[in-house]
């Protein structure tokens, strides 16, 4: 072959990747969200005060779109390719709201911001420190949870609350089904704390 055709066909070699290159799309990012699980029934309790949610705080390392896991120890993945629908603390409030108001059978339970003129008889914070695992791992899961009484100022409780849960897949719907699992069992600890000091603090009253 003589070099003039030689570099002819190279040259039209390389412009064919070029072009398949440019119609190769990528491919759309998977997008997930929380559910809250539903009981078959409702708890029954004598709670008749609202509590209101503040925003739920998350680590810098988590409040991002990419869902974040860990790979070893010391090395952490975010994927540019599952990410989440919407903003995950809000997500996360959400889900809580809706599991307390199910659980605990509650007629008013209020996100913030509330109005100025009016404030629940508690306020709830979560701020959330951990909530991360490998894909074929266990997630890890720590909050610090505070319940104040607005008519007091007295905080109900103060508790740091810590959980894990087995990834079912290596993948990232097992991952995320793992941390809807993980957020079941902590709103089920929240309602123990919760119908423990309310029902006791309307007894006082």
């Amino acid at each position: 072959m003589s070099g003039f055709k030689f570099r002819q066909t190279t040259g039209l070699l390389i412009l064919a990747a070029l072009l398949v290159g440019c119609t190769t799309k990528p491919s759309a990012p998977n997008y997930y969200t929380l559910i809250a699980t539903p009981l078959d029934a409702p708890v029954v309790t004598d709670i008749s005060s609202s509590i209101g949610l503040w925003p739920v705080e998350l680590p810098d390392l988590l409040d991002r779109s990419g869902i974040v896991s860990y790979q070893q120890q010391h090395r952490v993945n975010i994927s540019s390719q599952n990410i989440w629908a919407g903003d995950l603390a809000e997500n996360i409030a959400r889900v809580i709201g809706q599991g307390l108001s199910q659980q605990l059978n509650l007629s008013q339970f209020w996100y913030y911001p509330w109005e100025s003129r009016q404030s629940p008889d508690y306020e709830l914070r979560i701020r959330i420190d951990e909530m991360a695992g490998s894909l074929a791992g266990t997630l890890r899961f720590a909050a610090r949870v505070t319940l104040r009484d607005n008519s007091t100022s007295e905080l109900r409780f103060n508790q740091r609350i810590t959980l894990q849960e087995l990834v079912s897949s290596p993948d990232h719907d097992g991952y995320v089904e793992a941390i809807n699992k993980v957020l079941h069992r902590f709103n089920v600890e929240l309602v123990r704390q919760i119908k423990g000091s309310v029902s006791n603090s309307n007894k006082a009253n």
